[in-house]
């Protein structure tokens, strides 16, 4: 059987990946075990692409001449200058493990021409609980005065791994704004660079882990300060219950001649169980004198005395943990633009703390 007549057996197997096509507004693009497997009608504005690697290759080598031979394939976008998509594009990987382990290794690659505007999610999920790894990497480009939500959001089976490697390169007045959400997957390593490239270039850099029974949850992120007068604002957030183990490693460069840089870094984190473990390590290398950098950490637990509050107002425990942790949450989630995507990610949220085991009583 052919790649392409198995890829074609399994998307008509499961008519959910049909749905997901026309499930929610904007362009779709979807993937089944790291292989194209189509999607949604597309209407885009002049001279944007979205597309697949491989067809690109083939139909528009002109634009990836110095890219060589890839094994796996991927998505590739094209935003074209002074273009605002307003829609937006769902890059949807779907993996369906079978009896035995597989491998899933996707490349994406976005490019932001000048001044061009977009919102762009990466979804990352699973159709059944079987074992596999993920290997993901995207690179992006930002030309000057380009604008890119970028959200990534991993939610696959407590079987799986999942890795995921970002890099970004921003040019002069350049706007990058990462909301990364891990919500399941038994082992996850996420890595993240941003160059600050020229001058005028910003980031916002948002995480989110939530894991519980044994999931490792490990983030590392870099922002390169390399040109004056940039900025960069970051803020990471882990919930962590049962036997779950989390890293977070947020470095910032300031180059000598980055002038003028501020940056802020934030990491919050919240253990459920007395077995739940978490790392933490803000590195700020400054090598310039006129900036403004701060960084910090904390590591907690629910507030008793916030339980005590709710639970004497005739609140069911378990519920006031949930309303606590919702609220630890909840200013990362307003910083979500898209209404549809907050929505959901509450919503995962909801459905992960009814089946956790909370701690029943005091620490």
């Amino acid at each position: 059987m052919s790649d392409q007549t198995w890829i074609q057996n399994l998307v008509e197997q499961y008519a959910v990946l049909k749905n997901l096509l026309h499930s929610q507004e904007g362009f779709h693009v979807v993937f089944i075990n790291g292989h194209f497997a189509g999607h949604s009608p597309l209407s885009l504005p002049k001279g944007a692409i979205l597309s697949h690697i491989s067809s690109v290759l083939k139909q528009h080598p002109e634009l990836l001449p110095n890219l060589p031979p890839q094994p796996s394939d991927g998505v590739f976008v094209l935003i074209p200058e002074d273009t605002q998509i307003e829609k937006p594009i769902f890059l949807d990987f779907v993996s369906i493990p079978n009896s035995q382990p597989i491998d899933v290794h996707s490349q994406n690659l976005i490019f932001m021409s000048p001044y061009a505007q977009s919102s762009i999610i990466e979804n990352y999920s699973s159709l059944t609980p079987g074992a596999y790894s993920t290997h993901a990497v995207t690179k992006i480009v930002l030309a000057e005065g380009a604008n890119l939500d970028h959200y990534q959001i991993q939610q696959e089976g407590g079987l799986a791994k999942h890795s995921n490697d970002v890099s970004i390169q921003q040019n002069q007045d350049s706007q990058y704004r990462s909301h990364a959400f891990a919500l399941g997957s038994g082992l996850v390593c996420n890595n993240l660079q941003t160059t600050l490239a020229a001058p005028g270039a910003s980031c916002m850099l948002n995480g989110l882990f939530l894991g519980e029974q044994k999931q490792r949850m490990d983030f590392h992120t870099t922002i390169d300060h390399a040109q004056p007068h940039c900025t960069s604002e970051e803020l990471y957030k882990g919930i962590l219950g049962g036997q779950a183990q989390g890293t977070f490693k947020g470095r910032i460069v300031v180059r000598p001649h980055a002038q003028k840089t501020s940056a802020r870094q934030t990491n919050k984190n919240l253990l459920l169980s007395e077995e739940a473990l978490i790392n933490t390590e803000p590195i700020l290398e400054i090598f310039a004198n006129d900036v403004k950098c701060n960084h910090g950490a904390t590591i907690g637990r629910l507030d008793e005395s916030q339980l005590f509050y709710l639970t004497s107002r005739g609140i069911h425990r378990k519920l006031a943990q949930q309303m606590l942790i919702h609220a630890f949450a909840s200013d990362l989630l307003a910083t979500i633009p898209l209404n549809s995507v907050r929505h959901h990610i509450q919503t995962i949220i909801s459905e992960h703390l009814t089946k956790w085991s909370l701690c029943a009583e005091a620490a």
